[in-house]
């Protein structure tokens, strides 16, 4: 109703779900932010037919769009395969980067928190579902009594986890951050000394995954744990932005976590260097140039 009111040069889809109602105005530049394999979601994982239903979804609606834009070259190369007789897109990818944020470190979040100096302080932010690694942080908070972790945001396991950090005797130290506006997510980043990428490798979505959360805790300069999904890992080893461990392994988890503890001047440069290469900076005229595409 809100798009039959007006007329538009450009509209964007900003996912799967509002494709639909983007498509129907042929007369606009249609720009389709496909910042997931939707089709291939872990959520979807045990049901096919879901599965089916969504890639006949897109693929109709493809036919409407004059631009699709993806997270990263993995994913732009699956969906090309995926949907190859759709000769007319033009393909772009933008990456998760973040904007350069204000911190307010009047908020002292940490004495708000109740966190002392000398426990080490891990963040997860983002959905709270299952496979995304908040169970496994909950295990390494239980095993290291040094650890507070922080979980910024809100889903539908998240009644599930305070209960289990309760059953665990270590809700003190499990602390949790409803969701809150993006700008305002980094002074919780800030206040950190790890960030928590642990991502289970169910699906091609997940398995191809290049989360913001990657580039927002690094720009805050702290370095990662991170699973070793193809796209993560390949940045993450490259520019030695933290440590790979197995998804599933606690006591590989907590080696990485003292290891990089014992060695800050080894990640000293993460903040530097993710400033200069991986910052909304660095393709805002882009993303520009493809807006004003004809």
């Amino acid at each position: 109703k809100i798009l039959n009111n007006k007329t538009f040069d450009v509209i964007i889809a900003g996912d799967l779900y509002s494709l639909s109602s983007a498509s129907k105005y042929k007369k606009s530049h249609i720009i389709y932010d496909c910042r997931e394999i939707y089709t291939e979601l872990a959520a979807h994982h045990n049901k096919p037919f879901l599965k089916i239903i969504l890639y006949w979804y897109e693929k109709y609606f493809l036919k409407y769009v004059n631009t699709i834009l993806t997270t990263a070259e993995s994913d732009e190369k699956l969906l090309q395969k995926k949907y190859h007789n759709i000769s007319h897109l033009s393909w772009k990818i933008i990456y998760n980067y973040p904007a350069r944020q204000f911190i307010n470190k009047s908020l002292n979040l940490k004495q708000k928190l109740n966190i002392s100096k000398e426990y080490i302080t891990i963040v997860y932010q983002g959905v709270i579902h299952r496979g995304r690694g908040v169970g496994q942080l909950i295990s390494v908070t239980k095993n290291n009594q040094n650890i507070i972790s922080i979980i910024v945001g809100d889903g539908v396991d998240k009644d599930y986890y305070v209960q289990r950090a309760k059953n665990l005797n270590i809700i003190d130290r499990v602390k949790f951050i409803d969701k809150v506006p993006y700008l305002e997510l980094f002074n919780y980043t800030s206040i950190c000394d790890i960030g928590w990428l642990i991502i289970k490798s169910r699906g091609i979505s997940n398995q191809l995954a290049l989360p913001n959360k990657l580039f927002e805790y690094t720009f805050m300069g702290l370095p990662v744990i991170s699973s070793p999904l193809e796209n993560m890992q390949k940045i993450i080893e490259k520019y030695n932005l933290g440590k790979i461990v197995n998804e599933n392994s606690t006591d590989e988890q907590l080696n990485a976590i003292e290891y990089i503890q014992n060695n800050p001047k080894e990640y000293a440069h993460i903040k530097e260097k993710i400033n200069k290469k991986f910052t909304w900076d660095v393709q805002h005229q882009k993303f520009i140039d493809i807006i004003n595409e004809k």
